[in-house]
């Protein structure tokens, strides 16, 4: 299923390739991919906007579960509680969650967790540790036909983590599943999230390969010069808003958030509203402890 974007949205899908996702996904082969790219590239976009809306429009087409995860600003003692809610939340999203049976098949599970919480009024109880295995052979047998892609956001942020098991549990079970669980893994801070998979040291190394996201092309910028006009009734050079595109290295974010805020902003100019939104980006990159030594590394005009 194609989906055009709409004129007075900012947003450009990536329809395409989350459909080349799904279906990688539907095979019994392991998948397992890194997504590497800059910040503010549309990572988190695409998993949020693209990838899990689609498995749910064309969940009878594809049949894949798509469960989004950030461990951003997670608390390592809150982990397994979060993780297990969200789990049973992204499940209760797509069509097999009307039927009766979904809420039975729920009781079956049970893993030695030291508190419970209560899910549709079927408690399920759970310690500090998520069992990953159990979990995801709860999901392979109460449902059979389906597939699961785990998308993990911000993934360096595990490193934080006193609990050095728990990265080799995940991966040993995702290897366990890898018929029926599939992976994503990405994160704002590159140089972090490539040690994951590059230090021979870390339990993913060499795990899976990489999803090739390409940048987008001048259909982008016309779609969003196209949305500012029909928005505000007044017109955008699109040569203009081109040239910054390809200026900040081909990122979505700073034209179309610039735009955005000029619509606020009619008395102003579409490269002050730029100037100010990268001047104030810079001083949150340069306060950011993971992106400052990467940072410090750029010429002036890459900063």
């Amino acid at each position: 299923m194609n989906f055009e974007p709409t004129t007075t949205d900012y947003y450009y899908p990536r329809t395409d390739l989350a459909n080349f996702v799904l279906r990688s996904a539907m095979r019994n082969d392991a998948m397992n991919l890194s997504l590497f790219k800059e910040r503010r590239s549309g990572k988190t976009s695409f998993l949020l906007r693209d990838l899990q809306p689609t498995s749910i429009q064309c969940f009878e087409q594809y049949h894949v579960v798509v469960l989004y995860f950030s461990f951003m600003g997670i608390d390592e003692k809150d982990f397994s509680q979060l993780f297990v809610d969200k789990f049973f939340q992204t499940l209760s999203l797509f069509p097999f969650a009307k039927a009766k049976s979904f809420f039975n098949d729920l009781k079956k599970m049970s893993f030695k967790f030291e508190a419970s919480i209560n899910h549709n009024g079927v408690n399920i109880s759970k310690d500090e540790n998520v069992n990953f295995e159990e979990l995801f052979l709860f999901f392979k047998q109460s449902f059979p036909d389906c597939k699961i892609i785990l998308c993990f956001d911000e993934f360096q942020e595990i490193a934080r983590f006193k609990n050095t098991f728990l990265a080799s549990k995940l991966r040993t079970a995702i290897d366990t599943y890898s018929d029926v669980v599939k992976s994503i893994f990405t994160g704002s801070s590159y140089n972090a999230l490539m040690s994951f998979f590059n230090d021979i040291k870390q339990p993913f190394y060499n795990f899976g390969g990489t999803l090739n996201f390409e940048s987008f092309d001048r259909n982008f910028v016309t779609h969003i010069c196209r949305a500012f006009s029909e928005f505000t009734h007044r017109p955008i050079n699109e040569d203009e808003v081109y040239e910054a595109f390809l200026a900040t290295n081909k990122s979505p974010y700073y034209v179309s958030q610039a735009l955005k805020n000029l619509e606020n902003n009619l008395n102003s100019t579409f490269k002050e509203q730029l100037k100010l939104l990268m001047v104030q980006d810079k001083s949150i990159i340069e306060l950011d402890s993971i992106n400052r030594h990467f940072f410090n590394t750029l010429s002036d005009f890459e900063k």
